[in-house]
């Protein structure tokens, strides 16, 4: 005999799911901003039309020369799901590299 069960899913996508504290030293001779940005490698980057990195935070810190400062980001829950044809989000299982900046940058000593 089978029997019809109901289940409902109760979580919230919008809470932080990881969280990070990078602390930004500036290491030049003048006080200065810098932009801290805070990217993912997905499970499958770059396959079947998964992205190679999704940017997932950013945030503008004032720096004074010499000093440090923290930055503190959090990852939503809902970056580790996928909408399915269906229109289901799922959990997107795997294992997810991140990346603070741009290494494009890390020549030129702005961090990554």
């Amino acid at each position: 005999r089978l029997s019809k069960a109901a289940f409902e899913k109760d979580y919230n996508l919008d809470t932080n799911f990881v969280e990070f504290d990078l602390n930004v030293t500036n290491t030049g001779g003048v006080d200065s901003d810098d932009v801290v940005l805070g990217f993912f490698v997905p499970p499958g980057a770059g396959k079947d039309g998964t992205p190679l990195k999704m940017l997932y935070n950013f945030e503008r810190v004032f720096v004074p020369k010499g000093k440090s400062a923290r930055v503190r980001f959090g990852v939503p829950a809902l970056a580790f799901t996928q909408i399915q044809e269906n229109g289901e989000r799922i959990p997107w299982p795997g294992l997810y590299k991140f990346e603070f900046g741009l290494k494009e940058t890390a020549a030129f000593k702005m961090g990554y």
